[in-house]
């Protein structure tokens, strides 16, 4: 899965999020996990990495083929 880190804000409230992008058995899936960035801590990196892969984890491929993990 590719891992990116954003930053939007909705209703006046800044947020973080972890969006994972890939290939789940031929089809493009994209999950963004958000939390507020007044609640944000060291170890939420870790939290919104886990809530963005979801079940896709070991089981979905990179879009650009770097890790072909099926």
């Amino acid at each position: 899965m590719k891992l990116t880190m954003v930053r939007d804000t909705v209703d006046g409230i800044d947020r973080i999020g972890c969006r994972a992008t890939g290939i789940h058995k031929g089809h493009h899936i994209e999950r963004t996990a958000w939390q507020p960035v007044m609640d944000f801590t060291d170890k939420s990196f870790d939290w919104l990495e886990t809530l963005a892969k979801g079940r896709y984890a070991e089981e979905t491929r990179i879009i650009d083929g770097q890790n072909n993990k099926i």
